[in-house]
């Protein structure tokens, strides 16, 4: 299988290649009178001052944490001559004076802290984990601001003045400023490890740095990624509590062409330095601060020092403050193409360009990109993104099939989830791949011995296509964006990022029942009952980290680098598993992978399968686990081609998904999809149409595949035949029956009909509703009537392992959509109190009367928000509570009623006016069901307001 690329492969000597990117609106995030690009201390410092001067001011950062310099790079010292003067580093790095003139160090996780305070504090903005892609100009060619790529897309910042914060002034490049010739084939380079002794490294403490000479003949990414690599095969150890670096620390060769030059190598000091040397010459409204600016290399060194930077930040703070306020604000803004040929033929980027957040209240409208030119920094068989739980065995997997491989990871560690985030194993299937119990140190080993490139903190950011097929990854890093094309792309990022830029199918439960598993955050007690994450909002995916630092435990000496996510978006692939798959123990003759473990869904359910009675076993009820099986087609988005998805975002239901997702399942799912990948290359074919055959029995020869999988499993289980359907309806009372019946869908109903006429059950008038039939709505309504409501359970992550019978019909009467439901739901809502304890009695029935949409059931809905401390628990500004169970508890309450009171039509227009509140909320899954609501009832592709 071919790709028609021209040209040699990666490595070769050859003509810089380029992606087209075709013209295309970029959306709005803001605008600021001062933008910062890179989160060194000088730029957090010059927005401080900027913002206490009265500025507006927002920070892009590449990291989860501030800075780039200390916290990035874990140099987390000053040394004997670096005393704070100006206010900010003050408060940032504390009082010196009774160092007596020795090297001091700093906390990394209150050095974290108070960035953010100071930033928080001064009415700075932020987001994190974002890169620049481009740069914005006015109608005069101005530079008016920056494209920002990150885990939403692509979107532009308007800004009167950029701070170029970047170790490689990269706004300032792509501005057109002029550079000095890079003149050098060799550059040594430097990394940091915590508690650990390097042979050759200065020792200050208990940190490290050790150094190599490493070749980079001209400054691309990938020589920058090989030294990355080399540093950590002289010594890798990945420890998510410990203060390991995560890039390197390299002082630049080169550097802009400044309106004035500082030659000496001697510092003069923050206050005399000139600071037109941090001025591009030819580019106004652009500066850089770091150690890219005109200055000597010795100089240079010293900008990349927290006190030296933040002292010289707050001067050029004050000197950005009076620049804004002298400009007008930019118009006829656009972005900036870059020139390049040849192009690749056919291919062109697609990018996510739904905004930083997916519903805002006023949109901030959009920027031109004309057709752009992306170059191409590598071709490879196989691509991987997301060096993670799933990405890690993939890469491997591929490369022992004999493949050419490429692993992107936009963080500057291997390990994802499985190291990073929520560590260990629980649960899953304990045989093949995954019993190698690789750490992350170790992985790194065999992916070297296997010829694995590693690329670290690069963000895949888009998709090069051609036509339906996906062809590669655009990537966003300090440099700017660049390209890397493949054979084939396997997603493994855990948030299925290039599958949603590419335009593939997905599911997000929240979007439509603000229903999503909760995310946790390791070591400062925040595990459980911790609100879900919304990866795909850049701010409140930053002020999840923020808020998290603030409300967690504080006497820590670092944090977890990534963030525990359980769920984000679910691909729709060829095959969505679902309960069905799960209670039948459905087989595939595409199988390449069991998962054996049991529903801990880490919050509640949503599948009408559930509440009628097919709950998978819980983690009370099996102790091992119980099998689903997991074909090829799961893994194959629907429409697309050369790409797969592997991790927790492959094809499955919300509540297959809770399940599914454990470490052990995901390595030898993602090592499976690795394998079957190389050999689609190898054999020339089709992923679709592969021989899974050989693939099968190598997954059999290692364990992945029990003797017992490839003998019997490898098969289709047969749909249900008539006779199967007349039995099930003659036993509903087993999950196994029940679960027969539904499968056979609509060929089932007229022999449930007919049974259920001669002899009426719960069971029966269940399943019937499930399959959308309203023949059993009134026996249910009846039914709902007699019963007491009882005690429902109130809100806690483990609580939602059982479905009582009457929560079941209340939810279930929704799904046919008939109004003579609704006056028996109007009752039970009457009955139910507003404290926690009435949670899934509220969700079920609210769900149900806005499933149904009955004007007649608005007054009911009303009357209930209008209860004492239903409403009021928006938060736009960020209370550390309310990333907690007890807090957003509230909000689902309040969001369930009023998105079901809008989606009966309203009255006087209280459900549309609370969930429009909602829009400015900090919680992104808030925000998104509240603007998905709106969206809906409106009509239109935007909430209504």
């Amino acid at each position: 299988m071919t790709l028609g690329f021209s040209g040699p492969r990666c490595g070769a000597a050859a003509a810089q290649q380029f992606v087209r990117s075709s013209a295309r609106d970029i959306p709005v995030s803001a605008k600021v009178d001062i933008l910062v690009i890179g989160g060194n201390e000088g730029g957090l410092a010059a927005a401080w001052t900027a913002a206490k001067a009265g500025s507006s001011a927002l920070v892009v950062g590449g990291q989860y944490f501030f800075s780039d310099d200390v916290s990035a790079k874990a140099r987390y010292w000053l040394e004997p001559d670096e005393s704070p003067r100006g206010e900010f580093a003050r408060t940032l790095c504390g009082d010196r004076s009774g160092d007596g003139g020795k090297v001091s160090f700093l906390t990394p996780a209150q050095y974290k802290r108070r960035l953010e305070k100071l930033l928080l504090d001064a009415g700075v903005a932020f987001h994190f984990n974002s890169r620049p892609a481009a740069v914005l100009v006015d109608g005069s060619g101005s530079v008016a601001g920056v494209v920002t790529a990150n885990k939403a897309g692509l979107q532009a910042v308007i800004a009167k003045v950029v701070i170029d914060a970047t170790p490689t002034a990269v706004v300032a490049r792509m501005a057109g400023a002029a550079f000095a010739p890079w003149s050098v084939r060799e550059v040594q380079v430097s990394r940091v490890c915590y508690r650990e002794k390097v042979p050759g490294g200065r020792q200050l403490g208990d940190f490290c740095e050790y150094s190599l000479t490493v070749p980079m003949p001209s400054g691309q990414w990938p020589e920058r990624c090989r030294a990355e690599v080399l540093l950590r095969e002289k010594f890798d150890r990945v420890d998510a509590k410990r203060a390991h670096a995560q890039c390197l620390h390299m002082i630049e060769p080169v550097c802009i062409r400044a309106k004035s030059h500082e030659g000496s190598d001697r510092w003069p000091g923050a206050e005399a330095f000139d600071l037109d040397c941090c001025l591009p010459a030819g580019v106004p409204n652009v500066y850089v601060l770091g150690q890219a600016a005109d200055v000597s290399r010795a100089i240079a060194e010293k900008l990349t020092r927290p006190v030296h930077l933040a002292d010289l930040g707050e001067r050029l703070g004050r000197r950005v403050h009076q620049q804004a306020a002298e400009r007008t604000s930019p118009s006829e803004v656009s972005v900036k193409p870059q020139l390049g040929t040849p192009p690749v033929d056919g291919a062109d980027v697609a990018d996510l360009l739904t905004g930083h957040r997916r519903y805002v209240r006023h949109s901030l409208g959009t920027v031109r990109q004309p057709a752009t030119a992306v170059p191409v920094w590598g071709k490879y068989d196989v691509i991987v993104v997301g060096g993670g739980t799933s990405g890690i065995p993939a890469a491997f997997g591929a490369a022992r099939n004999g493949g050419k491989v490429l692993l992107v990871e936009m963080l500057g560690q291997i390990g994802g989830n499985r190291e990073l985030g929520t560590p260990g194993y629980w649960k899953g299937y304990p045989y093949g791949f995954n019993q190698l119990k690789w750490r992350a140190a170790e992985a790194f080993d065999e992916l070297r011995k296997a010829g694995v490139e590693i690329w670290y903190n690069t963000l895949a950011c888009g998709a090069v296509k051609q036509a339906e097929r996906v062809c590669g990854v655009a990537l966003a890093t300090h440099l700017g964006r660049g390209a890397a094309l493949g054979t084939i792309v396997i997603d493994a990022t855990g948030d299925a990022d290039v599958c949603a830029a590419a335009g593939a199918q997905f599911a997000y439960v929240n979007d439509g029942d603000l229903c999503l598993q909760e995310c946790s955050f390791r070591d400062v007690d925040l595990y459980a009952n911790v609100l879900p994450l919304d990866h795909a909002d850049v701010h409140s995916l930053t002020m999840h980290h923020v808020l998290a630092r603030q409300a967690g435990k504080q006497d820590v000496w670092d944090y977890y680098p990534l963030v525990g996510l359980r769920e984000t978006r679910l691909v729709r692939g060829e095959h969505v598993i679902d309960v069905l798959d799960q209670i039948l123990g459905r087989t595939y003759r595409d199988l390449i992978s069991v998962s054996w473990s049991a529903y801990d869904p880490h919050g509640y359910h949503n599948s009408d399968l559930v509440y009628a009675g097919l709950m998978p076993p819980t983690k009370h009820e099996t102790k091992p686990g119980f099998a689903t099986y997991i074909p090829l087609r799961s893994l194959l988005p629907r429409g697309l081609d050369g790409l797969m998805v592997v991790g927790r975002s492959h094809s499955v239901t919300h509540d297959v998904q809770a399940s599914v997702r454990m470490n052990a399942d995901l390595i030898n799912e993602g090592y499976a999809a690795g394998y079957t990948a190389a050999q689609a290359i190898k054999t020339g074919t089709a992923l679709r149409t592969v021989d899974l055959g050989p693939v099968q029995d190598h997954l059999a020869e290692i364990g992945n595949l029990s003797p017992e999988d490839r003998s019997q499993r490898c098969v289709e289980t047969p749909e249900p035949t008539d006779a199967d359907l007349k039995a099930a309806v003659d036993n509903l009372e087993t999950k196994q029956s029940l679960a027969t019946l539904l499968r056979g869908g609509q060929r089932a109903l007229p022999c449930l009909q007919a049974s259920f006429a001669a002899e009426p059950t719960l069971p029966k008038a269940k399943a019937l509703c499930v399959l959308g039939d309203r023949t059993a709505v009134t026996y249910l309504a009846d039914w709902l009537d007699r019963q007491p409501l009882g005690t429902g359970t109130a809100y806690q992550w483990d609580a939602f392992l059982r479905v009582p019978d009457i929560e079941g019909v209340m939810w279930l009467l929704g799904v046919p959509r008939d109004e003579r439901a609704v006056p028996a739901l109007v009752r039970k809502l009457e009955q139910c109190g507003t404290d926690g304890t009435s949670f899934s009695q509220l969700r079920a029935v609210t769900t149900a009367l806005g499933r149904i949409g009955s004007p007649s059931a608005a007054a009911a809905l009303a009357a209930f928000l209008g209860r004492e401390g239903v409403q009021g628990h928006a938060d736009p500004e960020g209370d550390p509570r309310s990333l907690k169970a007890e807090s957003f508890v509230k909000s689902y309450l309040e969001l369930h009623a009023a998105g079901a009171l809008v989606r009966c039509g309203d009255q006087r227009g209280l459900g549309a006016g609370i969930l429009t509140k909602y829009l400015d909320d900090w919680r992104g899954i808030l925000v998104r069901y509240a603007g998905h609501v709106l969206t809906e009832t409106s009509g239109t592709n935007r909430p209504r307001s």
